[in-house]
């Protein structure tokens, strides 16, 4: 089960939902995979003992940065900004899960003539 929040600019709906498809509820964290041949010399890689960060050499690029925190060998958290921008449309996301405990997404959409949406999903994972 799933205490879902649901925040859109400023107006929250929460309730418990049972999740019958991961793979459709975390698509927006799947279409964040770096492992494009095509995108090889495009990111700066830093490890530490905390984890790796991914960082876009290339501004073009949608995903800016990917962050994937670990203790020891497990990883505690994974974090993901992206960004979106031409002359009428400017989206930026973050996103953050922390494995078996809770995932977040907030996406920020500037859209000229329409205004700014803000969304924000929160799932904290039921045991």
């Amino acid at each position: 089960m799933v205490q879902k929040t649901v925040i859109h600019n400023g107006v929250r709906e929460e309730k418990q939902v049972k999740i019958s498809n991961w793979k459709n509820e975390l698509d927006v964290f799947s279409k964040s995979d770096l492992n494009k041949p095509s995108w090889r010399d495009s990111y700066n890689i830093k490890i530490n003992d905390d984890g790796l960060v991914y960082t876009a050499l290339d501004s073009s690029l949608k995903i800016k940065t990917i962050r994937i925190n670990k203790s020891g060998d497990q990883i505690t958290s994974i974090d993901i900004e992206s960004q979106v921008s031409n002359e009428i449309y400017n989206s930026t996301e973050l996103l953050n899960y922390y494995p078996d405990s809770l995932y977040k997404i907030k996406r920020t959409q500037q859209v000229k003539l329409i205004g700014t949406n803000i969304y924000q999903i929160n799932g904290k994972i039921k045991p």
